[in-house]
């Protein structure tokens, strides 16, 4: 295992990170499940855990058919654990979404954890949820 002042194994972190928003922006549906461990869960808001690759690659599969135009993601934040194989990665994005009234762009937060497993990384959770604010009353 790597220590986590490891630059290199940081690096191939990020890299994955960007092929995994490149994977997303392109609708890359293969791309984006080679960047997610099969036991992995994902938090989306208003649903119940989706839990395991076949769930997540359907999640995917309906988050490629909104009408997104851009996908962009701020500043990506990395921790390591000491031992280097654990990593937690946050940060924000914002979807450009089509509507009748022309384009919005949503931002939110997420909230990533990757493992590096036989010197591969791979996403094993992801959280994330919107910035606006909830209406009054």
């Amino acid at each position: 295992m790597t220590s986590s002042n490891d630059s290199s194994s940081v690096e191939r972190l990020r890299a994955a990170c960007d092929r995994m928003v490149e994977a997303e922006r392109t609708r890359n549906l293969p791309a984006v499940m080679d960047l997610i461990w099969p036991d992995a869960v994902w938090l989306a808001p208003n649903l119940p855990p989706v839990i395991g690759g076949d769930a997540i690659r359907e999640l995917f599969a309906e988050f490629f058919e909104l009408p997104f135009t851009d996908l962009t993601v701020g500043e990506m934040n990395i921790r390591a654990s000491n031992l280097g194989d654990l990593a937690t990665v946050w940060g924000t994005f914002g979807l450009t979404l089509e509507s009748p009234d022309g384009e919005a762009t949503e931002t939110m937060n997420f909230l990533m954890s990757w493992e590096q497993r036989d010197g591969a990384w791979k996403a094993t959770a992801n959280m994330f949820c919107s910035n606006t604010p909830l209406p009054e009353g």
